[in-house]
């Protein structure tokens, strides 16, 4: 489905708010978008826990944690960075590649960008929006992931919480915004 132009007063000459020209990305792409990203994330989240890990051991091996029978806090202390860690890193992935460049490693590999609906760019709190309407699209059974297979514009839930579509950037090149 092509784009023509998303908003219905006349094109603006600033860069930044120029009309959405391109084809919107369908499904299939955007799902192997999310699992290159996903796969990006367990391999910064192996090597950040196994760092931990690491860290955990030596500390219980001592002869002082032992003999103030520190294991116990130690236990809860790494269970609680181990959780800090994967929550950060996986909000910080997407909402910091959302706002700073419009794209993650797994869209750019794909070829597609997110953008606002009137053409602008992504602000930190528009991926924010977009990162819980990731959880909430998730929750009824992928539900709201699955509305991009129905929805003329391909968006699913988030998309349409934040206000944002995807679309092909090969697109954009043949439609001179690039």
């Amino acid at each position: 489905m092509t784009v023509t132009q998303m908003t219905t007063s006349s094109a603006t000459t600033d860069a930044e708010h120029q009309p959405v020209v391109g084809e919107y990305a369908g499904f299939a792409s955007r799902a192997l978008a999310f699992i290159i990203d996903l796969l990006i994330i367990v391999l910064v989240l192996g090597i950040g826990l196994g760092l931990i890990a690491l860290i955990r051991w030596f500390f219980a091996n001592t002869s002082i944690t032992t003999s103030l029978h520190l294991n116990d806090a130690l236990t809860w202390l790494f269970s609680a960075a181990t959780a800090a860690l994967t929550a950060t890193v996986a909000v910080v992935y997407y909402v910091g590649f959302w706002a700073l460049i419009g794209i993650t490693p797994g869209k750019a590999v794909m070829g597609l960008q997110i953008l606002r609906s009137d053409g602008s760019r992504m602000t930190v709190k528009r991926s924010i929006l977009r990162y819980v309407g990731y959880w909430l699209s998730a929750l009824p059974l992928l539900l709201g992931f699955f509305w991009i297979i129905v929805s003329r514009r391909r968006q699913g839930w988030h998309d349409k919480l934040a206000d944002t579509v995807v679309i092909y950037t090969h697109s954009e090149r043949r439609a001179g915004r690039w």
